[in-house]
């Protein structure tokens, strides 16, 4: 069949240009599978960028040579913010002696109304065995707040309302007067807790003291203590009526 023979050289072209449009095809697709498969992973971290957060890589705010600082401009300046924390524990103690005072000048009250006939007795002891029984608890809690204060006790030493800055000169000026007033209340407290600590130990050792030593011990105490109690209520009062140490307005 001499007609189909004279057909076939023909065939092997078409293949050729089959098999090579297939190829480019291939090349095509491999090719877009690369950028695609390259923009995934673009794609994914980005996302686990985003998800680590910028504490991962910090962005700075400015050069380091350039000055820019990443601080707060409204924060208190740490010399402030330490004397802020050292009144606050101050007050503590000067609230803690502030019982102390309290039940140590009515257990001596007691004695001093009997004395000119306002209370009974009976009156007297009772007021006695009540304050009596608030000494320990009122001692503990004062060293307690001491103990707590004794880190931070030098804390607005070192405050200079001056160098400040416009925006909390007015802030450290009232926080170093308030420092002042508070060491004066703080010197009266330890006086008048000392008073009412030496009376709860004699107290307690009052089964195994001589009558007579007690009584004698009891009335100079009684004659001592206003001094103190009248220093430490002054000084309680003045220091409340100071400005309070305000770093924040809220």
């Amino acid at each position: 069949m001499p007609g189909r023979h004279a057909q076939q050289p023909e065939r092997g072209p078409r293949r050729r240009v089959i098999v090579l449009a297939a190829a480019a095809v291939l090349a095509v697709l491999a090719v877009g599978g690369l950028i695609w498969a390259s923009g995934d992973r673009t794609t994914r971290a980005t996302t686990v960028a985003n998800q680590v957060g910028s504490s991962a890589a910090p962005t700075p705010a400015g050069n380091a040579d350039d000055g820019a600082s990443t601080a707060d401009p409204d924060a208190p300046p740490a010399a402030l913010v330490a004397c802020a924390d050292s009144l606050q524990r101050g007050a503590a103690v000067v609230a803690a002696a502030d019982a102390s005072r309290d039940h140590w000048g009515t257990h001596v009250r007691a004695q001093t109304d009997y004395d000119v006939g306002a209370i009974t007795r009976q009156q007297m002891l009772d007021t006695f065995a009540a304050t009596k029984a608030s000494g320990p608890a009122d001692l503990a809690a004062f060293d307690t707040a001491k103990a707590a204060y004794g880190p931070a006790a030098s804390g607005c030493s070192g405050l200079a309302p001056d160098t400040m800055g416009q925006r909390w000169a007015t802030v450290a000026a009232q926080c170093s007067q308030r420092a002042t007033v508070e060491a004066t209340a703080l010197q009266a407290g330890d006086a008048v807790v000392a008073d009412w600590r030496a009376h709860v130990e004699m107290m307690q050792n009052k089964p195994h003291t001589d009558p007579n030593a007690y009584g004698k011990m009891w009335r100079d105490m009684v004659t001592a203590a206003p001094p103190h109690l009248d220093a430490f209520a002054t000084a309680r009062d003045t220091l409340n009526q100071q400005p309070a140490c305000q770093l924040t307005s809220g």
